[in-house]
Formats: C-alpha cells, structure tokens, sequence
C-alpha cells in the first residue's frame, strides 16, 4: 500500500515511478540501438529485415518489455486502490492509445516519441479530469471519450492515406 499511497518529500511515489519510466523509456527508443530498431521495423517491417536488422528477436523484446510494463502497472494500480480486481483499467487501453496518437505517434508505425507521447497522454488526463469536475456521467464521460478515440483514429488514417496519395 506504501508504493501507491506514499510520497518522497511531498512529491508522490507514482509520479517517481511514472517519471523513471518516462526518462528511461526515452533513453531506450533515442540512444540505443534497440530503439532505432524499433522505429526501422514500425517504418517498414520488410526493408528492416532486408537491412539486416533480427525482426524476430527485436519484436520479441518489445513485447517482452511492454508485458513487463503492464505488469508494473497492474501492480501500481492494484497498491494505488488498495484491493485489486480484473475490470480496474479495463478502458485503460483504449485512453492509453488515444492519447499516443494525438502527441503524434501514427497507427501506422515509425513516427512518434516519447516526450510527445507524454503530452498526448497529459492532454487526455487533462480532458478526464475536467469532465469530472464538471460533473459529467460517467456514462456521457466514456461516450465524449470514444467519440474522441474514433475521430483520433480516423484522422491518422486520413492522413495516413493523404501521406500515400501524395507519394
């Protein structure tokens, strides 16, 4: 209950635990290998398995570390809550995606960051918080919210095929 509920000199442990992931999620994908790995086979899968890059194993390890992610979540959520149970977070997801997308990172693959995928997330943090201070359902919340998600997704798409067509 202590990693959920207690701070450090006043600043809580969860916005710790969410800035040393943040810091060393950006280091991984901006000064490694792995990450401009990553981004090659998001930019195209094929041209970075004829480039030489081990696709297999790359995507293994990207998998491998977003469980461990979820996990680590899971954990934080359930000692946040003090009780735990399988619907907690269960539109996580879909907020989580939506908020990537609209700080920049396409659907499609090979574009994106993690300072802008933090912006995203924060303008989506921001947008559930003032609908519960203005005293919005929760059921009008979660319809503004898919509505959001569905626009979101159709204009990286549209301008995903915009991005083609223009090729």
């Amino acid at each position: 209950m202590m990693i959920g509920n207690g701070d450090f000199h006043g600043v809580p442990n969860l916005v710790i635990i969410m800035a040393v992931c943040f810091v060393a999620s950006y280091v991984l994908m901006r000064f490694t290998a792995f990450g401009r790995n990553l981004y090659a086979i998001g930019g195209d899968y094929e041209v970075a398995r004829y480039s030489g890059i081990n696709v297999i194993r790359t995507k293994w390890l990207a998998f491998v570390i977003s469980g461990a992610a979820a996990g680590l979540a899971g954990v934080l959520l359930s000692s946040k809550l003090n009780t735990g149970s399988a619907v907690y977070g269960e539109t996580t997801a879909l907020v989580v995606n939506c908020g990537v997308v609209v700080g920049g990172t396409s659907f499609a693959g090979g574009i994106g960051g993690i300072p802008q995928s933090a912006l995203g997330l924060l303008v989506f943090g921001l947008l559930d918080n003032s609908m519960n201070m203005l005293g919005i359902t929760s059921y009008y919340q979660v319809l503004l919210k898919g509505g959001a998600i569905v626009a979101i997704i159709w204009l990286d798409c549209f301008n995903q095929k915009r991005k083609r067509e223009a090729v």
